[in-house]
């Protein structure tokens, strides 16, 4: 078995390439029992987000299950692989595991030490459950993840000061206005980080806050939290001429302000500037707005530049968190390798029956005349034999196999006696 990670982050693509291998939670409901259901797939779980979008899966063969993951996302996206293949990062255990855990943890995340990503993932992991797509490793793998992502925010100062998306968004408003009190925002959807968002700008500023929901309830409910007013998602154009800021946080699969929105806008407007700072993925506002006088539109990818003094800021946290991922991995790395030991021992012992067995009734065949009792003598040398040079290396092996790097041992002793994870087989 491997634990294997193929994934596309900020780092790795733009957003131009991210949103269109982006999942909503229901186009994710629908079609990852359809992925771990692949013949060489026997657990996964998919995280897509602003940032980035990662499949985990738990395998039986390496390459057959990432050609079998890169198809499924250009079939499912509709999209050709050469568009996004030389993007995608492809990685094995233990990097695969501490990549997970350094996601959930924050330290992975384009704004070091965010908030929302461990709930994010907390999310993708539900939503895998709820298909039945996980099971005894990626379970395990995923309980650990959060308990370590609890541990690094709680010994290291990595989630101090503005560590969300939505907080540099906000910052970024704050410079370009330089006041906020009394400017009025519009956010678009009234999800986790659309509320999140507000609360950035109630906690800057005294804003006037314009809710526009999928569901009118919930905007009414995110509105109220905030002395906001909430209006009907379809109206959102329309309100466009009262507000000074848009921040945009749907999972829409469209664009919801187009270029040929915004002149009309503007003239109402009489050309007082606007600023839209769209956080979405896929994109839910057109690029080609920025191409209008007094408009300004930053998105997901355009924060990174704001990002920059978060990251040499947090540096010292850093190190503090890897250290702490790192001991977490080791210790997943030796419950994990210990599902594999008991299978590679069993094929070890195969592989020495097997060539006892055969040196045996080679040299059987060349002596005449043997009796009964001379062939059952030799039948229990070769026993004998076999069980005292096999005893040392499986003791050995499970005594390694529990330390610190012991997967190496494992692995180690697969490819010198040429076994493969499941038994002896060639």
């Amino acid at each position: 078995m491997d634990i294997i990670t193929v994934g596309i982050n900020h780092k790795t693509g733009g957003v131009e390439v991210r949103e269109k291998l982006a999942f909503s939670a229901e186009q994710i409901t629908d079609l990852l029992p359809g992925l771990a259901e692949q013949e060489s797939i026997e657990e996964a779980l998919i995280i897509s987000t602003c940032n980035r979008m990662e499949i985990y899966a738990v395998v039986d063969e390496l390459n057959t299950a990432v050609v079998q993951i890169k198809d499924f996302l250009g079939k499912s996206r509709n999209i050709n692989k050469s568009e996004f293949e030389d993007k995608l990062y492809v990685y094995h255990q233990p990097h695969s595991v501490s990549h997970l855990f350094e996601v959930a943890s924050g330290l992975d995340s384009m704004v070091l030490g965010e908030k929302e990503i461990l709930g994010q993932v907390k999310q993708a992991y539900a939503l895998a459950e709820k298909t039945g797509s996980t099971s005894r490793i990626l379970n395990r793998l995923l309980q650990t993840g959060f308990n370590i992502a609890k541990k690094v925010r709680r010994f290291t100062g990595i989630d101090q000061g503005s560590v969300s998306v939505g907080s540099v968004a906000v910052g970024l408003a704050q410079k370009i206005f330089g006041e906020l009190k009394g400017k009025s925002v519009m956010i678009i959807g009234a999800g986790q980080m659309s509320e999140a968002t507000a609360r950035y700008l109630v906690d800057r500023g005294r804003v006037n806050i314009v809710v526009a929901g999928r569901t009118y309830e919930k905007a009414q409910a995110l509105a109220g939290k905030f002395n906001g007013r909430a209006i009907a998602f379809e109206e959102h154009l329309k309100f466009l001429a009262e507000v000074d800021i848009v921040i945009s946080a749907t999972s829409a699969p469209r664009f919801l302000i187009r270029k040929e929105d915004i002149p009309a806008v503007m003239k109402k407007r009489r050309q007082r500037p606007v600023f839209f700072i769209d956080i979405a993925v896929p994109r839910n506002i057109d690029p080609e707005v920025n191409s209008l006088d007094n408009v300004y539109l930053y998105n997901i990818d355009d924060l990174k530049s704001v990002v920059v003094e978060n990251i040499s800021a947090r540096q010292a946290q850093v190190v503090k968190g890897e250290k702490i991922i790192a001991q977490g991995t080791a210790e997943f790395m030796c419950w994990f390798n210990c599902l594999d030991l008991n299978p590679t021992i069993t094929g070890l012992k195969e592989e020495f029956e097997r060539i006892r067995h055969k040196e045996l009734q080679e040299s059987l065949s060349k002596i005449k005349n043997i009796t009964d009792q001379q062939r059952q003598q030799m039948e229990g040398l070769s026993l004998r034999l076999m069980k005292q040079y096999f005893h040392t290396p499986a003791t050995r092996l499970k005594e390694c196999a529990r330390q610190k790097g012991g997967y190496l041992y494992v692995e180690a002793l697969r490819e010198l006696f040429g076994l493969k994870k499941n038994g002896n087989e060639k």
